[in-house]
């Protein structure tokens, strides 16, 4: 792989990835399985962007700088004449040193290039021996509660695969992986939580329908062949942060959605840290508060999927992708040398008995009779002052020659020192990298800090959550008051007959402490979301 075909394949990427991520922020009022799902088509896009290159017929596009560039180089042909002068001689026979790695930048980037895939790899391996581990060491979940619903979940959300549920005491909390045979491992906490086993089992069951792994492992692969384009990791994020809200949406239409929040809360506060694999979905405070507020707000839920305008998102990445991933920059063709002139054919006789020039010249004339003496003395005086007039010339012309000659041993030496300056360039290039190398756990111990600002972000949005969620509380009590009261529910009764439906007494009154328990739930939930944000508070 060439370092040209890097730099071709780092914008092509850089161009795609950048156009799914507008259309993602043109689709904002879209569902999130539409915008999980135009994000996938840009993560298979990119990872085509090679294979389309080289395999694919070329959509060939003129370059006007490589002609500038090519037009701009010197006359090889004056090069190689000026190379018989005694000083090119000189130079060119003097020892030239041996090329170094700073000599060769190409191929430097190239290492650099291999290097970073070369991480990337061992690290999706790795993440894969983990999960790999994790599965071998966890056993089968045997609690009824837990046993019915995830046949529930398995029966609601359309699993045909038979999925497997685990229990791990390494997860740091619930996750699913796996394609033929998927499988869901929950960790202990979650374990002892029985009440939460619908909620969770109907999440993670929704990103086994909708096969997040198997788009998390393509994304995870597009990040390693472009790990040098920040776009491509931008795209990543945003695609599983799509897919959690997708999952959230298809759970929350079985699971109540006080209830789901709650739940969602309690795996966050619950998780333990430590390693995560690269290749896993697991719940993230990154994004929470957007996925609580989704979850909670209705409208978000009522939107359908699969609209014309999403459709034509779709249709729009493919068509933009796909002749720029056959693009290819090619050079102006030089213009056609002038033809040399042709010799005259050897079967037709010169002119006036001439005979042919080996030079393919002209014919000379035949010998004239001859002269008196006073012209030939003329024409010999003619003859010498033209011999005088070509040796003023040669003269003339060997000056500029030595002109030129002079010329070229200064750009020589202007060229050489350029290069010089370029090589003090690549070694301070290399000695930033190097100092930056060196510099990676104090970047480390920035990302935490920016981590635990984060969290206390979140931790904001958190008990204003809750503070909506303690009001949703108080109006559902206040309604579940005005029930017991006969004529507040002749009036509900009345209005809806006027809509058509059939409402009784006994049926409000049985509303009311439903309406009281939902009401307490809410507020539990409400508590439990205010001291989560005083643990992240603390750093807990």
């Amino acid at each position: 792989m060439s370092f040209e075909f890097l730099i071709e394949m780092g914008w092509k990427s850089a161009l795609v990835a950048g156009a799914a991520l507008i259309a993602g922020l043109l689709l904002k009022s879209r569902s999130a399985q539409d915008k999980a799902a135009m994000l996938r088509l840009a993560v298979s896009l990119v990872l085509l962007l090679p294979l389309i290159s080289l395999l694919g017929p070329a959509l060939q596009l003129e370059n006007p700088m490589a002609g500038e560039a090519a037009a701009a180089m010197p006359d090889l042909a004056m090069l190689a004449a000026l190379d018989a002068a005694p000083g090119v001689q000189a130079a060119a026979e003097a020892p030239a040193s041996a090329p170094s790695l700073l000599d060769r930048p190409g191929f430097l980037l190239g290492l650099i290039y291999l290097a970073g895939l070369a991480t990337l790899v061992l690290r999706l391996a790795g993440g894969y021996m983990t999960l790999q581990r994790w599965t071998w060491a966890a056993q089968e979940v045997e609690s009824p509660v837990w046993r019915k619903a995830l046949e529930s979940a398995r029966i609601v959300a359309g699993d045909k695969r038979g999925t497997r549920l685990l229990l791990s005491e390494s997860v740091p909390a619930p996750l699913s992986w796996g394609w033929s045979q998927p499988v869901i491992l929950i960790d202990q906490e979650t374990f002892d939580r029985p009440e939460d086993a619908d909620a969770v089992l109907a999440h993670e069951m929704a990103h086994v329908v909708r096969a997040d792994w198997v788009a998390l492992m393509l994304s995870r692969l597009a990040v390693v062949f472009f790990w040098f384009n920040p776009l491509v990791w931008w795209l990543d994020r945003e695609m599983i942060q799509q897919s959690e809200e997708a999952a959230d949406a298809k759970a929350v239409a079985d699971v109540e959605p006080a209830h789901y929040a709650q739940t969602l809360m309690s795996c966050i506060m619950h998780s333990r840290g430590g390693m995560v694999p690269a290749n896993s979905i697991r719940p993230s405070r990154n994004g929470l508060s957007r996925r609580i507020y989704a979850v909670l707000d209705g409208r978000a839920r009522a939107i359908r999927s699969g609209s014309g305008w999403t459709f034509a998102a779709m249709i729009g990445c493919i068509a933009f992708a796909a002749p720029l991933a056959a693009l290819e920059l090619t050079a102006p063709e030089p213009p056609a040398p002038p033809a040399a002139p042709e010799a005259p054919e050897a079967s037709e006789p010169p002119e006036n008995g001439g005979f042919y020039r080996l030079d393919g010249a002209a014919p000379a004339a035949p010998p004239a009779p001859p002269a008196p003496a006073a012209d030939v003395h003329a024409k010999a005086a003619r003859i010498h002052e033209s011999a005088r007039r070509v040796h003023q010339e040669a003269f003339m012309s060997a000056e500029e020659a030595h002109k030129l000659k002079m010329d070229l041993r200064i750009d020589m030496s202007e060229l050489d020192a350029q290069l010089a300056g370029l090589e003090d360039q690549i070694r301070s290039a290399t000695a930033i990298a190097i100092a930056d190398a060196g510099n990676a756990r104090v970047i480390a111990k920035q990302a935490r800090a920016d981590a635990r600002r984060e969290m206390g972000m979140s931790a904001n949005e958190m008990e204003q959550a809750a503070a909506d969620m303690e009001k949703g509380a108080s109006d559902m009590m206040k309604e579940a008051a005005r029930l017991k009261s006969h004529s507040y529910r002749e009036k509900q009764i009345a209005k809806a007959a006027e809509r058509g439906e059939t409402v009784t007494h006994e049926d409000l009154l049985n509303a009311i402490p439903k309406m009281q328990n939902g009401s307490e739930g809410m507020r539990r939930g409400a508590r439990s979301m205010r001291e989560g944000a005083a643990r992240m508070r603390q750093g807990g």
